[in-house]
């Protein structure tokens, strides 16, 4: 079960983690156009830490999860087969 959800929690993390630098542009893979112009994805996105916000919350379920004995990988099977 912890490393269940620890998986689980870790991946979603990411994920949000993942579209904050997308959607940023500070990711390491930076767009470079000819002569080191670094290009924006979206440039009227403003504060994209806003895409971290989720974090908090899994971290806050992850423990809720372990505390009262939820198996999130059996929880992911029942809603996909069951």
């Amino acid at each position: 079960m912890l490393v269940s959800n620890s998986l689980f929690a870790l991946a979603l993390c990411y994920y949000h983690y993942i579209t904050f630098l997308g959607y940023s542009g500070e990711s390491s893979l930076s767009l470079t156009i000819k002569s080191e112009t670094c290009v924006t994805v979206l440039p009227f996105l403003k504060d994209a830490v806003y895409f971290l916000y989720p974090c908090a919350l899994i971290a806050v379920l992850y423990v809720v999860s372990l505390i009262l004995g939820m198996n999130c990988s059996v929880f992911a099977l029942g809603f996909y087969f069951g």
